[in-house]
């Protein structure tokens, strides 16, 4: 009885061509993957500086001065917030820290009119929107 001893297994042509769908597949998808990870980062950051405002604004009530909040700060994992503050004003910056450096928005700015900025890491405006940077 003859025995073939080529009958089970892979061609090397059929494994190099599942490993390039493979890489195709990865090279499109890892950008995208990135880019969600840094928007679910922003919104985290947001929440939180919307937080340290509504803060600020108890500080303002009991105190009728912004004034004593000035300095204070939080750290998320790829934010730091801060807080300027006078008497009769104050803003809530976070500024991004790590690969959020790569994001679109960078600088995420709050104040006591209730505006959002999204300024450059040199405090240049960005030009964007709430509904680009909070989509």
């Amino acid at each position: 009885m003859k025995t073939n001893k080529y009958t089970s297994g892979f061609t090397l042509v059929e494994l190099m061509l599942v490993l390039s769908i493979i890489a195709i597949v990865a090279a499109v998808a890892y950008p995208s993957y990135t880019d969600n990870v840094r928007k679910t980062h922003r919104k985290e950051a947001a929440g939180a500086v919307l937080d340290m405002a509504a803060a600020v604004e108890g500080v303002r009530a009991q105190r009728f001065s912004y004034a004593s909040a000035n300095g204070e700060t939080r750290a998320l994992d790829r934010y730091n917030i801060d807080v300027v503050a006078d008497a009769t004003s104050f803003t809530v910056t976070a500024t991004p820290t790590g690969d959020q450096l790569n994001d679109r928005c960078l600088k995420l700015v709050y104040n006591d009119d209730n505006v959002w900025q999204f300024l450059g890491m040199d405090d240049s405006d960005l030009g964007l929107d709430e509904e680009t940077c909070f989509e």
